[in-house]
């Protein structure tokens, strides 16, 4: 609602990164969203990419952990944002 709203009169964006499960009602939505203006497709086979756990401040080893699933990433705008920031 926050980036269907008029009265906002600021650039407003969002990147969101999650799983690439496409069954889950959360991808979905985002997919669906009128708001959307790119969505991008990491492969982990393809696209090799790391990502931070939340418990990354008690982690002792490596900080960051190797993908073991796809990765979609959801550009998320109001339309401000789609002149100010291209994507």
């Amino acid at each position: 609602q926050l980036l269907t709203d008029k009265t906002i009169s600021v650039p407003l964006m969002f990147i969101v990164f999650i799983p690439a499960w496409n069954e889950t009602h959360g991808w979905n939505a985002l997919k669906s969203s009128s708001v959307l203006t790119q969505h991008v497709l990491l492969s982990q086979k393809d696209d090799p990419h790391y990502y931070c756990e939340g418990t990354q401040h008690r982690r002792t080893k490596a900080r960051y952990r190797v993908a073991s699933f796809d990765t979609s990433v959801f550009f998320l705008q109001n339309k401000l944002a789609k002149i100010k920031w291209h994507v």
